[in-house]
């Protein structure tokens, strides 16, 4: 599939999207454990899976339904830290060949210190950002600075965005738009929402962006019923459920994967 949005000038672009739809999984780092976190990191490409989304394990994530909001809690029993997702990272960096996003509340960031982050995440060989509570206009400065750093900058929108303020989105973005299916929180579900098929339709001809759809979406079927209005998909939950019972989730990665065929 070749992608024909017309991209920002100055926007960071994942290749991917000129060759197939994408898939990204997201996880949390250190549910179950740090080590098991580096072999999903590493193994993960292997299983169909075109972009990584790490989860920094945060006190009080908003966006997150139960099942992430339980491994992030036991993520930060163990210690895990920021400090300790970008050694990973950098450590496995170069058994990895995909795009690596942070999924990451800004509060961390700010902590930290903007300027630091960013410098740190590109040194650690992090390629995208995914600030889930850093909205749109008030995101455009640190997006400005996280792009004159080689980082992309994943814009996101929800049910409630009108059109025109997805194509303003979009434009402030990079890599893709982050399209949050539901109003509330991720999770496991059983049904998409209804209408989604021509919300997701109108979506994407409203974005510069290549559009991938998140938030409910755990199983094949659902790929199925959106793969032809979307540009990639999102899955989080599910395969965080799996690490977090002590499976692997490498079967329902492949699984999802040739859900696009």
């Amino acid at each position: 599939m070749k992608n024909k949005k017309r991209f920002a000038s100055n926007s960071i672009r994942f290749s991917v999207f000129d060759r197939e739809k994408a898939l990204n999984i997201f996880f949390v780092a250190g549910a179950p454990d740090m080590d098991t976190s580096a072999e999903v990191l590493r193994k993960l490409p292997s299983c169909g899976c075109d972009i990584i989304e790490i989860g920094v394990p945060y006190s009080d994530p908003l966006a997150d339904g139960p099942v992430i909001r339980d491994a992030y809690t036991k993520a930060l029993k163990k210690g895990v830290t920021l400090q300790k997702v970008l050694a990973m990272v950098k450590r496995e960096r170069a058994n990895v060949p995909v795009p690596i996003a942070l999924m990451i509340y800004s509060n961390l960031i700010l902590r930290r210190g903007a300027d630091n982050f960013i410098k740190d995440a590109v040194k650690s060989g992090v390629n995208a950002l995914i600030v889930p509570d850093m909205m749109y206009p008030y995101s455009k400065d640190f997006a400005e600075d996280a792009r004159a750093a080689g980082l992309a900058f994943i814009p996101l929108a929800a049910p409630a965005t009108d059109r025109e303020r997805i194509k303003e989105i979009s434009a402030s973005g990079d890599g893709f738009l982050y399209y949050v299916n539901v109003e509330g929180i991720t999770g496991v579900r059983d049904k998409l929402p209804a209408g989604i098929a021509s919300r997701l339709k109108d979506v994407s001809s409203a974005s510069s962006l290549p559009v991938m759809s998140g938030f409910g979406i755990s199983r094949p079927e659902h790929v199925k019923a959106i793969k032809k209005y979307v540009d990639g998909v999102i899955v989080g939950s599910a395969v965080q459920k799996e690490l977090n019972a002590g499976r692997k989730p490498w079967a329902l990665v492949k699984e999802l994967k040739c859900s696009f065929s």
